[in-house]
């Protein structure tokens, strides 16, 4: 049996964050067309990938029942995860991490250099679930702070 081609990196995620970068940046409803011209992608191949987009939940579309898809109208919330627009649990993991083991090669003292390295492994260990909710509570108190 023949094993089936990868269309995920060469077709269908360029064309999930170019609709991305065109939905968040104001345009509500980006042509199949514009979006082929974009990535230098022929149209019959963008649609391919907005069909295949919008079976997995990524994308809304638009165009003429059981025809061709003319246009995308919207982004699911996990199309915002997968382009990079919004940090996953895991981004904002690492960025954390990172942030800390920075500071402790600054710190003033070894005992503050210690506990924010004990700090940064601790959080390296916790769940991308936990820390998705870590991320939510921090942007939520800064919002209503």
């Amino acid at each position: 049996m023949k094993q089936l081609d990868d269309v995920w990196f060469d077709r269908d995620l360029p064309v999930l964050r170019e609709v991305a970068r065109r939905i968040d940046g104001g345009e509500p409803t980006p042509t199949v067309t514009s979006v082929a011209e974009s990535l230098s992608m022929e149209v019959d191949v963008v649609q391919l990938a907005a069909k295949a987009l919008e079976r997995r939940g990524y994308v809304g579309t638009l165009g003429t029942a059981g025809r061709a898809v003319l246009r995308f109208k919207d982004l699911s919330g996990s199309a915002y995860l997968v382009t990079g627009l919004h940090p996953s649990g895991d981004d904002f993991r690492e960025r954390l991490v990172s942030i800390l083991e920075g500071l402790a090669e600054r710190a003033d003292n070894e005992d503050d250099a210690s506990a924010l390295r004990k700090t940064a492994t601790q959080f390296g260990v916790l769940s991308r679930d936990a820390l998705a909710g870590l991320a939510a509570s921090m942007a939520t108190a800064g919002i209503l702070g």
